[in-house]
């Protein structure tokens, strides 16, 4: 099926794949290349992305943490709901939202969420990652090109 056929997501994900497999060529800090892994978390169905640290440099990552914010509510009492930047989701192409989160430097796992609002930049969740946790807030397309194997893994 050629990339048209597939909508825009298939296209940014081509675009995506050819930035980062040209990556490789000119000159790159000593003669490091940058490299991108997809591994299999042991005793799970789900994978993890490991990029060198050129890789993560010139895909442009960045992080943040998923906060905890106090909200009140219609009836006046206060409570903690869960908060991730808009720029940290992702949407499939079944309607399913998810995030990457990053459990160690470098490494970067798929993470489903689900959304109950979203007020400007802020996207509140009903389930996701807790609080604290660190999420990238830049870069999730080029990690979903590694990940559904847009980008070559070297």
């Amino acid at each position: 099926m050629e990339a048209s056929s597939r909508g825009p997501t298939a296209a940014l994900l081509i675009l995506v794949a050819l930035g980062l497999s040209a990556c490789g060529s000119g000159s790159t800090a000593g003669s490091e290349r940058p490299t991108a892994k997809v591994v299999r978390i042991p005793g799970t169905d789900r994978k993890q992305i490991v990029l060198s640290p050129i890789g993560a440099e010139r895909i442009g990552i960045r992080t943040g943490r998923v906060r905890s914010v106090l909200v009140r509510s219609v009836h006046g009492r206060r409570h903690a709901e869960t908060v991730v930047p808009y720029s940290a989701i992702i949407y499939a192409p079944s309607g399913e939202t998810f995030t990457y989160t990053s459990p160690a430097r470098l490494r970067y796992v798929q993470r489903r969420i689900v959304v109950d609002r979203i007020i400007g930049n802020r996207v509140f969740l009903r389930s996701g990652p807790p609080a604290g946790t660190v999420i990238v807030t830049v870069g999730e397309p080029e990690l979903l090109g590694i990940l559904e194997g847009v980008v070559q893994e070297t």
